[in-house]
């Protein structure tokens, strides 16, 4: 559903596009204050700066809501993700833990796909890498689990810890995905921009 029918295509384009750009720093953001945890032993203060910044990525996808409904949806399931987050920093309950997290994958899921159908028609082969980056996530979930039955064997084999293993591995894989995401969205920006001049 389109809120900005009646709004000149190239008005849109450019409110989509400024929208976008913001929404470009701020995971841009996100990715420096992740790699920071390899310099910063400061785990409390980067989660609590991600939070601050998950707070701004969620008024701003609330924000584009007014062109792509499902940027409304990606915020509505962010916003149980963060709630989830909280209450994971200040509770053990595991189990409430998780059913957050498929929250933040379904809010990922709406995201890439609004961001998908902003460019299905300038830019077909764009479109398609929004897709296939949300499948690659939900490759580097799996991936995940079964590294960490792997690093158990390897540090049982090697002085190496696993917590060692485990977090080079995700932090490695998360930065991967983390640039191409910006990368993708960059190109979006871009193509949207185009057509707004």
């Amino acid at each position: 559903m389109d809120f900005t029918e009646h709004i000149p295509a190239a008005e849109k384009n450019m409110f989509t596009a400024k929208w976008l750009n913001i929404l470009f720093w701020l995971y841009a953001l996100q990715l420096v204050v992740f790699s920071s945890v390899i310099f910063i032993r400061q785990v409390i203060l980067i989660s609590w700066l991600n939070i601050i910044l998950q707070i701004f990525l969620i008024a701003v996808l609330f924000r584009l809501s007014s062109v792509n409904i499902r940027y409304r949806k990606a915020a509505i399931f962010l916003c149980f993700a963060l709630c989830g987050e909280l209450i994971s920093m200040v509770s053990t309950a595991n189990a409430l833990g998780s059913l957050f997290s498929i929250c933040s994958l379904i809010a990922l899921y709406q995201e890439y796909g609004a961001h998908s159908e902003l460019c299905a028609e300038q830019a077909p082969a764009l479109a398609g890498k929004w897709i296939s980056l949300f499948h690659w996530k939900l490759g580097i979930g799996l991936a995940g689990s079964l590294f960490t039955v792997f690093a158990v064997v390897v540090a049982v084999m090697s002085n190496i810890s696993e917590d060692t293993i485990i977090t080079a591995a995700v932090l490695l894989i998360t930065l991967i995905k983390a640039v191409i995401e910006i990368i993708c969205l960059l190109h979006l920006k871009k193509t949207i921009a185009a057509f707004a001049g």
